[in-house]
């Protein structure tokens, strides 16, 4: 069992305060900062858009295209493979996973998972199931499941290592509001939202990048008092997104989270008993079953 968790890495206040800065940026809004709850960061007000007409723009537009499936409140279905690395002190480890999930806000999802080694051999398949109140972890090859509250799931960051960054960080985690946030950016406010994420300490840019036949963007979005890096690749042609990476150090704490995105896409609907788990014939009960593969 490995002595430290990266999950902590959860820069909850600033995702909501970039939120707070799109809401207050967005067409129609006023530009005084409204108060939020002191436990959270507070919005800086607006600074003026750059007047160097000169200065190249930052297209967010495809971004926000390819934030949009995280943005709804609607179900969705992905499927990814994620690789986790971390390091602490000499102690480090490298965990590989594919991801089948349903989700819906708030706090339902069912993940099916299977868990690779480091040499990239299946080690271990889980169905994880949320109906938002509570979880039921499955272990197939055991024949035993563990349930708990939704709550202690998330608190361990459990969501994280099940779901991955785009679902449980950003569509059913602390990541929703910035995706709501970006579904309000123009092109007109693009300037102003720029300059209002450089005063909380956030630097957006961008690259192109070719590969296979196609292009691809990299926006690249330091959060700079955290020590993070999230970096969001995006198919210029599509927008569809491709992939999310983060990268950072905190408490002598390095992580790299790697997700490859093959399928982002909301649903109509799903079947009623997708949020459910009743315990196969013959499965035991135990007390805890961890979702990490140590």
């Amino acid at each position: 069992m490995h002595s430290f968790h990266p999950y902590s890495f959860r820069p909850l206040a600033v995702l909501l305060a970039l939120g707070t800065v799109f809401a207050l940026t967005a067409p129609g809004r006023a530009q005084t900062p409204a108060p939020v709850s002191p436990t959270r960061v507070s919005p800086v007000p607006v600074s003026p858009a750059p007047s160097d007409s000169s200065a190249p723009a930052l297209d967010l537009l495809p971004l926000k295209k390819a934030l949009r499936p995280l943005s709804g409140g609607g179900p969705i279905q992905s499927k990814s493979n994620f690789q986790m690395t971390g390091s602490k002190q000499g102690l480090s480890f490298t965990f590989r996973e594919e991801a089948h999930i349903i989700a819906k806000r708030p706090g339902r999802f069912r993940a099916e998972l299977t868990q690779f080694s480091a040499d990239n051999a299946p080690q271990q398949r889980l169905l994880v199931v949320s109906n938002g109140a509570t979880v039921w972890t499955y272990r197939p090859g055991t024949r035993q499941y563990s349930v708990t509250s939704f709550k202690a799931f998330e608190a361990a960051n459990n969501d994280v290592t099940a779901l991955g960054l785009a679902v449980g960080g950003f569509f059913l985690g602390d990541g929703h509001q910035l995706g709501q946030g970006f579904q309000g950016l123009t092109k007109s406010n693009s300037a102003e939202v720029l300059s209002a994420l450089a005063g909380l300490g956030v630097v957006l840019s961008s690259k192109m990048q070719s590969g296979n036949n196609e292009d691809d963007l990299t926006y690249r979005m330091t959060l700079t008092k955290q020590g993070l890096t999230y970096q969001f690749l995006v198919n210029s042609a599509s927008s569809a997104l491709r992939q999310i990476e983060l990268i950072g150090a905190q408490k002598g704490v390095k992580i790299a989270f790697k997700e490859k995105i093959t399928q982002l896409v909301p649903l109509t609907m799903v079947p009623r008993d997708t949020f459910t788990f009743t315990p196969p014939p013959g499965a035991a009960k135990v007390t805890t079953l961890s979702v990490d593969p140590f």
